[in-house]
């Protein structure tokens, strides 16, 4: 049968635990230019506490790679909020994900360990579920961010099939982890940072 490896193996862990690190300035400089849009209207852009430097690379990102959703201009060059939805989903993110990410990086800092020392304690109580919480959460977003970007709304600029598909492969990380913390949990029920053996003969108890 087909063995999913927990939290404990050291690949799986490393991969989390930079893909959770790095995604919080992620959501806080780049993502969350999307977020403070929604105050255009009521401030001068960019304004406080987002730093030149991170506008300046949303700006180098969204027009290397044509991020429609990221751009953050309007035909006329001024600029201006995004759609309403991704808004929402980056807000989510700011709201939700990123104290999650803040969270499980110390968890995996803390229970990963050394090698012989992960089946000495186990993670929190909450964390399997708030992991399967934030996966399904997380995984479920991408969908309408995929669709926009593979099949993009009539007034966004005309892109190459290959544009679409590299500009897809940038947030595709953002689904796989997600997705695949929920099969790791769904396979460790006991313990995320236990063997699945273990795991089996617990519940067969």
């Amino acid at each position: 049968s087909l063995s999913v490896p927990s939290l404990a193996h050291a690949p799986t862990r490393i991969a989390y635990q930079i893909f959770f690190i790095s995604h919080i300035p992620i959501t806080l400089l780049i993502d969350g230019q999307a977020a403070a849009s929604s105050f255009l209207e009521i401030t001068p852009w960019p304004f406080f506490p987002i730093p030149t430097f991170a506008v300046r690379a949303r700006e180098w990102y969204s027009e290397t790679f044509n991020d429609h959703l990221m751009r953050m201009v309007d035909e006329s060059g001024e600029a201006a909020a995004p759609p309403s939805w991704f808004r929402a989903l980056v807000w989510a993110e700011v709201i939700f994900q990123l104290p999650f990410f803040v969270a499980a990086s110390s968890v995996l800092c803390r229970y990963g360990g050394k090698a012989g020392s992960i089946g000495d304690r186990s993670s929190p109580p909450w964390f399997r579920s708030v992991c399967i919480i934030y996966g399904v959460h997380t995984a479920t977003t991408l969908i309408p961010i995929f669709a926009s970007i593979l099949d993009p709304p009539p007034e966004v600029p005309v892109s190459t099939l290959s544009e679409r598909a590299v500009l897809a492969s940038f947030y595709l990380p953002y689904f796989l982890f997600p997705a695949y913390l929920v099969i790791i949990a769904m396979c460790h029920e006991q313990d995320m940072f236990g063997d699945r053996s273990t795991d089996r003969k617990m519940k067969n108890t």
